[in-house]
């Protein structure tokens, strides 16, 4: 799958509501458009401990993206 994306941050520290202060996540906003359609959502990546995860921006996109990233 091929997405475009823009880096929102680096460094910062995963709160239970979204990022503040220095820490070792990047964010992500993540953008697929193609033939089938089109989503977005959030990539957010730790180096350090090798996690990351994704979420949804919007639920409209939710059915087109689990399509998309399941393949």
């Amino acid at each position: 799958m091929k997405f475009d994306f823009v880096v929102l941050g680096v460094n910062l520290e995963k709160k239970k509501i979204g990022f503040l202060g220095k820490g070792n996540w990047i964010c992500l906003k993540s953008f697929v458009n193609n033939e089938r359609g089109y989503g977005e959502f959030y990539l957010n990546l730790n180096p350090k401990t090798g996690k990351g995860e994704i979420v949804m921006k919007n639920p409209q996109y939710i059915k087109f993206l689990e399509k998309e990233l399941s393949k």
